[in-house]
């Protein structure tokens, strides 16, 4: 992101509104609140002076305090830029803190750039991320759909596959936990806005795992459809989850036909176990 500095002149000084002390105050050090004889082109300066020495917290707080103070002078030239820029300050500042293993304090700065800008996705991402760590996991991707529906109102490819990505970890999480029920919910739900093949598959283990093998072939059905649409190969371990459920439910045939399919050496012995197992029976 390109630093811009604004240098023009501005002849008003106003005192920070009293709503803004209050948020510092339960987020910053004493030594980072600003003081009030300083307009909105001075604290934006200063907060891109921050952010280019990477000190993420100062140039929040002094670029949210350009913000609002600009919305107060009604300059239009720093408001646009100072939102941009904050943006990019509380989402690093936000994961500054989650890697500190601080979720709470993250998600109010998250919840802060979402207050100064509803459509960013790089701000609903980061409550998702908070959310998740908090261990609201329907909130988390609740967050990351809105991310994603964002990111692609942005038509950014990039954020598009991030929200994404993160919906996918967050659900085989769910999966690892054994919260089957939660992993078709926040599974379908997604899938009802974009199909994906790897949160079919996901969707399709959990009803298997939790013993529904018609809809679980169901899923794992759509996972194939989906991969031949999207030109991906398809895993094995999408062949073995069909044929181990189409075993479950006696149909011989068409668990040999998926199970015959498998190379993979972790699922390839089982595979083929199975594939005798029916064959000797018949």
């Amino acid at each position: 992101m390109n630093i811009q500095y604004c240098t023009k002149k501005c002849g008003v000084n106003l005192v920070l509104a009293g709503l803004f002390c209050l948020f510092i105050t339960s987020i910053s050090n004493a030594q980072d609140t600003p003081t009030a004889d300083k307009n909105a082109i001075s604290f934006y300066n200063d907060g891109l002076a921050a952010l280019r020495e990477k000190n993420y917290k100062s140039g929040f707080i002094k670029l949210d305090s350009a913000y609002m103070l600009a919305t107060q002078e009604n300059n239009a030239e720093v408001l646009g830029l100072a939102k941009k820029n904050v943006i990019f300050a509380a989402f690093n500042y936000g994961n500054e803190l989650l890697k500190s293993k601080n979720a709470k304090d993250a998600l109010g700065i998250y919840q802060r750039g979402l207050a100064i800008d509803e459509s960013s996705s790089l701000m609903h991402q980061g409550i998702g991320k908070a959310k998740e760590d908090l261990g609201d996991a329907d909130g988390a991707a609740k967050s990351y759909v809105t991310s994603l529906e964002a990111a692609k109102a942005e038509k950014d490819e990039k954020k598009i596959t991030d929200a994404q990505t993160r919906v996918k970890n967050l659900l085989i999480k769910q999966l690892q936990a054994k919260a089957y029920s939660k992993v078709i919910k926040i599974g379908t739900d997604y899938l009802a806005i974009d199909n994906v093949s790897s949160i079919a598959y996901l969707v399709g283990k959990a009803y298997a795992d939790k013993g529904d093998n018609t809809n679980g072939i169901k899923y794992l059905l759509q996972t194939v459809e989906l991969s031949n649409t999207e030109g991906e190969k398809i895993e094995d371990k999408v062949y073995y989850g069909l044929g181990m459920a189409y075993d479950a439910i006696k149909d011989s045939k068409n668990a040999i036909k998926y199970l015959s399919m498998v190379t993979e050496p972790k699922y390839k012995p089982s595979a083929t176990a199975t594939i005798a197992k029916l064959k000797s029976s018949k």
